[in-house]
């Protein structure tokens, strides 16, 4: 186990509790938002389960700022809970929820879902009935190819941009989680649905195309990007280490096999790019020296078609998030990463770093930007290996645990 200060030092918990126009802040986290009470939606779903991790509540208040008796703390965070769920309800509900507003990601708004019940879980009372409230709006049938079984990417329910898609549809629906990726969560929550009207079939889950691959290991099923947080998302929110669907698929051994691809992917690539190797790898979509920001940055094996960005960009939330499925060399990497000159900032490690562009001799050129979804990743990642917290919240919810059931997993020792 690596201990919790290793822990906590490593992601430097800390700073302000605070949400702007511009920015939205918990310690290490921070996020660029449009102007207006929206922040990102994926950002809000580690912020509603942030408010359940770390060593314990009161450590979590400390750290926010926030002093004073127990149970005046208490109702403090129950506030920002209650908050935070309510901006996710009106400001991302969009037509999926029959509100007025755009839905531009059903893979944001089950982000959202599941920290929303997360936090549920945890606090109970008023954030719980925001949760289910939440939860029971969401037509994830909708939202659900009803031909291919797929769930679509993203849509434009209303104000459509100026470039349509080639295969909208006239709801404003394109695109598709059509083959393997960070999207297995989407299954569960859409068979789960407590409005039946609204839920989803097995079959949806079923019709996921998954190809086999390998590199210098075991085969194991791999997105085609190649791109460490697809194998991570899902689970940093639900355990599959002792469950099972119809088809004996091991999610948890295939995201393990995927890490250690990985990094021997960096171990022999060492030589042709610079800073990559055993300490240094877990390749992922992150802030980029060359483009600004690229989701092309992965590890072999990678799909037809695709093609990385190999500029020596290494993001640590990429190796770190693996940590539960390899704790020895995710914590080696934690260590080395943080020698790394110029990487460690006031809020731990920063985005990304490089040895070989834009570099100045030894000194690697630095991203020295915190993004949210990086940073908490890594949190609940840690946390899960630490307590198994976050697991244990959302496995206790009838609705995982029903669209779980739905999904045909099975339990084995």
């Amino acid at each position: 186990m690596v201990p919790s200060s290793t822990i906590r030092t490593a992601l430097k918990i800390g700073g302000r509790c605070s949400s702007g126009n511009s920015t939205s802040t918990t310690g290490p986290m921070t996020v660029a938002t449009r102007p207006s009470t929206c922040s990102a939606i994926s950002f809000d779903s580690l912020l509603l389960q942030r408010l359940g991790a770390g060593d314990d509540l009161e450590q979590f208040l400390r750290d926010c700022g926030l002093t004073g008796p127990v149970e005046q703390q208490r109702q403090v965070v129950d506030h920002i809970a209650r908050v935070a769920g309510g901006r996710i309800h009106r400001c991302h509900a969009g037509r999926l929820l029959g509100g007025r507003r755009i839905i531009e990601r059903g893979l944001d708004l089950g982000l959202a879902v599941l920290g929303a019940l997360a936090a549920g879980e945890y606090f109970g009372g008023e954030v719980k009935r925001l949760a289910e409230e939440l939860y029971a709006d969401v037509n994830w049938k909708w939202f659900t190819n009803p031909v291919t079984k797929h769930p679509y990417l993203a849509c434009y329910p209303q104000q459509r941009p100026s470039k349509v898609p080639a295969d909208i549809t006239k709801d404003g629906m394109f695109g598709a989680w059509a083959a393997y990726s960070e999207h297995i969560f989407l299954y569960v929550l859409a068979a789960g649905a407590p409005n039946p009207d609204f839920a989803t079939g097995a079959d949806s889950y079923y019709a996921m195309k998954t190809f086999k691959g390998r590199y210098k290991g075991e085969e194991f099923i791999f997105c085609g990007t190649g791109a460490a947080f697809t194998y991570q998302w899902t689970h940093a929110f639900i355990d599959f280490r002792n469950i099972r669907d119809k088809l004996g698929r091991n999610w948890f051994e295939n995201s393990r096999h995927a890490a250690l691809a990985a990094r021997q992917y960096a171990i022999d690539n060492a030589d042709r790019i610079k800073g990559l190797g055993p300490n240094s790898w877990g390749m992922s979509a992150c802030i980029s020296p060359s483009t600004g920001y690229s989701g092309h940055y992965g590890s072999h094996p990678i799909g037809a078609g695709h093609k990385l960005l190999e500029d020596g960009t290494v993001a640590p939330y990429g190796a770190l998030s693996f940590l539960p499925f390899t704790p020895k060399e995710s914590t080696a990497a934690l260590e080395h990463m943080y020698q790394i000159p110029g990487l460690v900032g006031d809020y731990g490690l920063y985005d990304a770093y490089s040895y070989a562009t834009k570099a100045k001799g030894d000194q690697p050129w630095i991203a020295k930007s915190y993004l949210g979804i990086d940073k908490g990743l890594v949190l609940l990642m840690f946390e899960n290996y630490s307590t198994q917290l976050i697991w244990r919240l959302l496995h206790q919810n009838t609705h995982v645990q029903n669209g779980l059931k739905r999904l045909e997993f099975v339990h084995v020792e």
